[in-house]
């Protein structure tokens, strides 16, 4: 401990020991009128008023031209372009008409242009399908007149029917149309009828081209009369015979595609 610090030591006071006392107020401190007291406070107040006001005076420094400047503001003469002047009022309003139909014009032309690109392409559509696609009424006469049209072997049938009732001609129609649409069998009787001379001209030429024909199309019974039929035909007639064959064989095949 330093010396300092011991002589703090030696002086402490006990407080507790120290008389107690009260500040008393004289006569005239206690007699003091309090309404004096508010005046002053009020008159000061005014002072600083008045102080604060100037000082605000000092700050805002209104320059003596002040007024004139703003009249000059407010005496500025409109733009010529927005004057009041008729003439210029009426070729404004002309040229803003003249905008608006030129802006209107060009939207009636491409609505126009739009509803003509669209009918256009109605058109190729409805034509293009018109082209792919035969009309309904067709399609049905067309299936009707299929289911209706005989097959290759009704007409064999037919030609059978009518040779066994001596209707040799109409036999030999029946066989003929079944021999153009591939009926070999139908080319086999044809042929013996083109031999026989029953219900067609007897033709050794003929009966031989339709015996070849059925034996083309894998007619086996058309072999032998074939053979036989041969004999009695020159080199010259098998070749003719062979030209009609050929002839009728692409008949037959435009009738089958």
């Amino acid at each position: 401990m330093t010396d300092i610090d011991q002589q703090l030591a030696n002086n402490q006071t006990d407080w507790e020991d120290l008389p107690s006392f009260e500040v008393e107020l004289s006569d005239t401190e206690s007699n003091l009128d309090l309404e004096e007291f508010d005046d002053f406070e009020l008159e000061l107040e005014d002072e600083e008023l008045i102080l604060n006001t100037e000082e605000d005076e000092e700050l805002v420094a209104v320059p003596d031209d002040f007024e004139f400047q703003l009249d000059e503001i407010l005496d500025v003469e409109p733009d010529n372009a927005l004057s009041d002047d008729p003439a210029s009022e009426a070729v404004l309003s002309a040229e803003a008409n003249t905008d608006v139909n030129h802006h209107q014009a060009n939207l009636d032309n491409q609505t126009e242009l739009a509803s003509c690109l669209s009918q256009l392409r109605q058109s190729i559509t409805e034509l293009t399908q018109a082209l792919t696609d035969p009309p309904e009424a067709e399609k049905k006469d067309t299936e009707q007149d299929t289911a209706n049209t005989p097959s290759a072997e009704d007409y064999f049938k037919e030609g059978v029917l009518s040779a066994k009732n001596k209707n040799y001609l109409k036999s030999a129609k029946a066989f003929r149309k079944a021999s153009l649409v591939g009926h070999s069998k139908a080319m086999l009787y044809l042929g013996l009828m083109y031999s026989k001379g029953q219900g067609l001209p007897q033709s050794p030429l003929h009966a031989y081209t339709w015996l070849k024909l059925s034996t083309l199309w894998q007619c086996n019974e058309a072999l032998q009369p074939l053979q036989e039929l041969e004999k009695y035909l020159t080199v010259q007639e098998i070749k003719t015979a062979n030209r009609i064959a050929a002839d009728k064989q692409e008949l037959i095949f435009n009738e089958i595609d």
